[in-house]
C-alpha cells in the first residue's frame, strides 16, 4: 500500500500514443493559438525573471496580436480558473512595445 502522503495517480485507462497530450504541432502542455504554440505558466515573477525562466525552456515570452488576445486569455483561464482578466497581468511582448521593455497583457489590452 502507498503512502497517504503520496499524489494518487489514474493509470488506467493508458493511451498508445501522445495524440491526447498534443495540440496540432505543439509540443506537450502547449496550445496552438493562430500560428504560435503558447505555455501558461502561473507564478509571480519580475519581467527578467519571467524572460530567462522563458529561455531555458527554448521559448520567449509570446508575441501579441490584437487578433489572438481574447483567444489567449481563454487558455490562461482554462490554465488557471481563477485568472481575473482585469486584475491578474501576463509578461507579454507586443509589435506595439518595444522589444525588451516591460509589456503585460491585461483587462484585455497590452500596456
Amino acid at each position: 500500500r502507498d503512502s497517504f502522503y503520496l499524489i494518487p495517480v489514474q493509470f488506467e485507462p493508458f493511451y498508445s500514443g501522445n495524440w491526447s497530450v498534443l495540440s496540432g504541432s505543439c509540443y506537450g502542455g502547449y496550445q496552438k493559438i493562430a500560428d504560435t504554440c503558447f505555455v501558461y505558466v502561473g507564478g509571480r515573477m519580475t519581467y527578467d525573471l519571467a524572460r530567462k525562466f522563458c529561455g531555458k525552456d527554448n521559448s520567449s515570452m509570446p508575441f501579441i496580436r490584437a487578433s489572438n488576445q481574447e483567444e489567449l486569455m481563454r487558455y490562461i483561464y482554462l490554465q488557471q480558473p481563477l485568472y481575473n482578466r482585469r486584475r491578474h497581468p501576463v509578461w507579454v511582448q507586443s509589435f506595439d512595445v518595444p522589444i525588451g521593455s516591460c509589456s503585460v497583457l491585461i483587462d484585455g489590452h497590452v500596456r
